[in-house]
């Protein structure tokens, strides 16, 4: 098969398929990033919590050194 002899017909069905291919993966990772973020946000609040924990421990060592 050579390209240079291929009309836009021949090359119609490779197009399509590279044209799902990208739009598949392109819908993954975008749900891919979209559960990260779900994570993140559903773990933020623990860690701002840990954080308050460590600075109100910090605070109350230093006031009583």
């Amino acid at each position: 098969m050579q390209l240079g002899v291929m009309n836009s017909k021949e090359l119609q069905p490779l197009f399509d398929f590279t044209q799902k291919t990208y739009n598949d993966r392109t819908r993954m990772r975008k749900a891919e990033f979209q559960e990260a973020a779900r994570d993140l946000d559903a773990a933020l609040p623990q860690a701002v919590r840990a954080l308050d924990f460590q600075t109100a421990q910090h605070a109350h060592v230093m006031h009583m050194t």
